[in-house]
């Protein structure tokens, strides 16, 4: 138990201030690339995107870009410190861990919906503006993005289950 409570300790340090300002100087870089007209260059090999990119375009793609992912990463994160938090007071399998273990595999299976759904609205955004014939609605949805959905979506029924049995537990140490 000492040794988990070890490992949330300096997982919790590390991610505080180790990734979390690797997260924000990598978010502050995304915004500034997308401002100074710095398209990535795995959108450029995909489809051509006719220059110079408007002020609104720029806006709506650092939303789907950037700020829109990095919502729900950081409520991952949070969900990840909070139970780091729990494990650190030796609470290993109490209704707030599994709660909080939901509230993670929801948020990661919602990230990885978003990301081909948010890949298809980006270039669908950058393209708007090119003449007739030259705009693209790529559905950009890969065999790692419906392995990562399913897997996903397994490890929240998962957890899901672990809560109910943990729920079922108790209603029967209380039965007389």
């Amino acid at each position: 138990m000492t040794s988990i409570k070890k490992y949330a300790k300096y997982l919790k340090l590390f991610l505080i201030f180790i990734v979390i300002p690797m997260l924000i100087y990598i978010f502050i870089k995304n915004i500034t690339n997308w401002v100074n007209g710095y398209i990535p260059k795995e959108i450029l090999a995909t489809v051509p995107v006719f220059k110079p990119i408007s002020s609104s375009i720029k806006t709506l793609a650092i939303i789907i870009d950037t700020i829109i992912p990095f919502i729900i990463l950081f409520f991952g994160l949070i969900y990840f410190i909070k139970i780091l938090d729990l494990l650190k007071t030796g609470e290993v399998f109490s209704k707030n861990v599994f709660y909080f273990f939901k509230k993670l595999t929801t948020t990661a299976l919602v990230w990885v919906i978003y990301h081909p759904i948010g890949y298809t609205i980006l270039l669908l955004t950058l393209t708007i503006n090119n003449p007739k014939g030259h705009r693209y609605l790529e559905l950009g949805f890969s065999s790692t993005d419906a392995l990562n959905i399913l897997l996903f979506g397994l490890l929240l029924i998962m957890t899901s289950l672990m809560h109910q049995g943990l729920l079922l537990k108790k209603e029967t140490d209380l039965t007389v």
